[in-house]
């Protein structure tokens, strides 16, 4: 069929969302009311600003440091809280273009971004199959998850690009029986990632079994001892370069972390929420403050822990409610109600008075109760493969999501983007059981062997 054809073309995955995404930021461009003062945080009036994001002020300020200090963070002290990768990238814009830096960095990420979605497609086709890659890639067009926040400035989809880059370095390096150029491109790539975005300081642990996956599927590695050769330097030398970020916090601040924002979030999101919900919000200001009184970094990471158990063993039930409540946020948002419609000024969910879109408002819904029946199927999926003994992929998958999704649940206010890293893998995953539940009695497995 041809539509199948077209959706199996690299340059429509590529081009179809880089185009959309240009179109996209020419009409917010061109006809809202947003001005570009406004966009120049701080500057502008942030209230003001429909495009930016909550953490913009934390990536925006150490980039500006940098090009008057040298030093990403604050006048001469380094900045423990984000890593260097996505200021750096923003500090060079600003030295480049100036007062017109940030149009600029919008349309570089809607060239590089849709990059994800070939990526998805060619890692599902060669661990799965065609069909199965299909079915990702058409859901990660349609559920506007990734292309919701291609002009936001923020981590998240640089990450995740970045990141599925390196998967795809890894497995050319497979398919193509060892080739130098592409473990380079994966370990490069890899780096990069962790410098945007602190998450891949446990990869190296699930480097081991992704490498085991590949090679039982392409058989590069002749004996045994060669593959545990391979896998005892490479995850080494991942290790290294992934906790570059915590290398850096250790020489400045002698503990050995990427960065401190996670103890922050302890406090700043798990333990305000707690309190919100037991009707006990008036405490978080004192609660706030006294965290940054401590200028310790290690001492105020101490503090910032003994302050959240402190809060969960005093109000379990609220602790209960809070984390079914980020679970919910995590798992149902999705990239069109809460990211497209904030554009135009729809976001029923932070600002009703200015809900003007009935449509906006059941779409969360309809996309609720389909990512409900996705889980369904994701579910399904991991029942068939236990059921058929895939441990290898099973271990992959849940470390995966243990390192990557299940910390969020603490902090869930950021709703889908949270979910981003693994979202294709959940979709990947439902898939399997679909085409599952298609096969005559479980016989056809779309993995094969592998």
């Amino acid at each position: 069929m041809k539509a199948l054809k077209i959706i199996d073309n690299v340059m429509f995955q590529y081009l179809l969302p880089m185009l959309l995404g240009v179109l996209f930021l020419g009409v917010l461009y061109f006809y809202s009311d947003v001005t570009y003062s406004n966009l120049q945080l701080p500057v502008g009036i942030y209230k003001h600003n429909i495009w930016h994001e909550s953490d913009y002020l934390t990536y925006y300020r150490p980039a500006v440091n940098f090009l008057e200090y040298g030093v990403f963070g604050e006048e001469y002290m380094p900045d423990p809280l984000r890593t260097v990768g996505y200021p750096a990238f923003l500090s060079a814009l600003i030295f480049l273009f100036r007062e017109n830096w940030i149009y600029w960095a919008y349309f570089i990420q809607c060239l590089f971004i849709p990059l994800i979605y070939p990526s998805i497609y060619f890692i599902i086709k060669r661990v799965v199959n065609l069909k199965a890659a299909r079915m990702v890639l058409m859901w990660s067009l349609l559920s506007g998850l990734y292309f919701g926040r291609l002009i936001s400035i923020g981590t998240d989809l640089v990450f995740l690009t970045l990141f599925l880059i390196a998967l795809v370095s890894l497995i050319k390096y497979f398919e193509t029986k060892g080739k130098a150029i592409f473990i380079l491109l994966y370990i490069l790539f890899l780096f990069l990632a962790s410098e945007v975005r602190p998450t891949l300081i446990w990869f190296f642990a699930i480097h081991i079994p992704v490498v085991i996956y590949l090679d039982n599927r392409y058989r590069v590695f002749a004996t045994v001892r060669r593959r545990r050769f391979f896998l005892l330097y490479s995850s080494i030398i991942i290790f290294l370069v992934t906790n570059i970020p915590s290398w850096r916090n250790y020489v400045h601040y002698g503990f050995f972390k990427p960065t401190t924002v996670l103890n922050a979030n302890y406090v700043n999101h798990l333990s305000r929420y707690i309190l919100d919900k037991e009707g006990q919000s008036g405490r978080f200001d004192s609660i706030y403050k006294m965290q940054y009184e401590e200028k310790n970094y290690i001492k105020r990471m101490h503090l910032q822990n003994k302050i959240a158990v402190s809060i969960i063993q005093e109000l379990p039930v609220g602790f209960i409610k809070v984390i079914i409540m980020n679970i919910k946020n995590v798992m149902l948002d999705n990239g069109i109600t809460n990211q497209i419609g904030q554009y135009f000024n729809y976001n029923w969910r932070e600002y009703p008075g200015l809900a003007q879109s009935d449509c906006l408002f059941y779409s969360y819904f309809v996309f609720a109760g389909i990512y409900v029946i996705i889980y369904c199927f994701t579910f399904y999926g991991l029942y068939i493969l236990i059921r058929r003994k895939k441990w290898n992929i099973l271990i992959i998958v849940c470390m995966l999501l243990a390192t990557m999704l299940f910390p969020t649940f603490i902090f869930g206010s950021g709703g889908a983007r949270l979910r981003m890293p693994v979202e294709w893998v959940l979709v990947t995953i439902a898939s399997y059981g679909y085409l599952s539940l298609r096969s005559k009695n479980l016989k056809e497995d779309p993995l094969g062997r592998a």
